[in-house]
């Protein structure tokens, strides 16, 4: 996704949380026909592949380490200043 390519991600809760805001394309696990479908349907639709490109190389942003970092530094102080 950060590299500005089109993503096809098993349907599991990982998958379903980088790829929320229709990011990628999610497939059922172990359905091989299904994923080949969605191959075949990015091969096949250069629109709907950049588009899924430009939103999935957008939200990877949201995973930029420094970014992580301080949410996880923020997240942390809170826990403890609450206790």
């Amino acid at each position: 996704m950060a590299h500005g390519v089109a993503v096809i991600g098993a349907d599991n809760p990982g998958a379903k949380y980088v790829l929320e805001g229709n990011c990628g394309l999610l497939y059922n696990i172990g359905d091989q026909e299904q994923l080949r479908r969605k191959v075949l349907f990015l091969l096949d639709n250069e629109e709907s592949r950049k588009k899924l490109a430009e939103r999935g190389k957008n939200r990877a942003r949201e995973f930029e380490w420094k970014k992580v970092a301080k949410n996880v530094e923020e997240f942390s102080r809170e826990v403890l200043y609450e206790s």
